[in-house]
This record gives C-alpha cells, structure tokens and sequence, in this order.
C-alpha cells in the first residue's frame, strides 16, 4: 500500500471519530468538520488517482488547509495566552505537521497534470556539433 494510501486512510478515520459530535457542534465547528471531510475525500480520490472536481477547488481546498493551520497556531498564541508546556506544544506542531501534510497532499493532486510538465530546452542542437 503506498504512502499516500496509508495517510489517506488515517485521515479518513480521523474524520469519522468526529461524526458521533455533529449534533453538537457550532457553526465554526461544522465548517471545520466540512473542509475534514472535503480534505479526506481529496485525499483519498488522489491516492487512487480518481478525478473528481476541477483540479483549482482542490488546489483552493489546500489554501483554505493551510490558512487553518496558520490560524491555529496563531490563535493558540493571541486567544489561549497560555503557557505552552511540552505536551500541548507536541500537540500543536503534531496537528500543524498533519495538518500540513494534508494540505500539500490536496496542492499534488489539484496541480498533478498542469505544473509538473517536462522542461523545455533551450540548447539547440545544432549548436552542440560545432
């Protein structure tokens, strides 16, 4: 099983603990819970190399991720103002690191085709024989 399977796979587990809470959750935790879902279903349709949705949502998906990911770490830091002791700073780069991870996974599948073209070269060869 690839690597990209594997963390697929995690994800998507990840994300199902937190369905039994649905009920319960407000708007901002809804929405979070849609771009979990949303980056699962990215994940795993990139793992298995299935197209679905233009390649710019998946690529706006990773944006929206990575602006998450920025935005937790600062509002740990402005909102919490707590002291960040070993086991909730090995939380916090733990969630970003995954969090990061997702983020990149869903950038490679919505630029798969379109910017990992071949180079173009500029030598000519005739240029080569003199």
């Amino acid at each position: 099983m690839g690597a990209w399977k594997l963390f697929a796979l995690v994800n998507v587990l990840l994300a199902s603990f937190s369905l039994r809470y649905l009920g319960s959750y407000d708007p901002g935790q809804i929405i979070n819970f849609a771009i979990e879902v949303l980056s699962a279903i990215g994940l795993v349709l990139m793992s298995f190399e299935l197209t679905f949705l233009p390649r710019k949502f998946w690529r706006a998906l990773a944006c929206i991720v990575f602006a998450k990911c920025f935005f937790m770490i600062v509002g740990w830091g402005v909102v919490e103002q707590s002291p960040l002791d070993g086991h909730v700073l090995e939380a916090l780069l733990l969630f970003t690191l995954f969090h990061f991870a997702v983020g990149y996974g869903l950038w490679l599948y919505g630029s798969e085709h379109e910017q990992h073209a071949d180079v173009p070269q500029l030598v000519r060869h005739s240029s080569l024989r003199e």
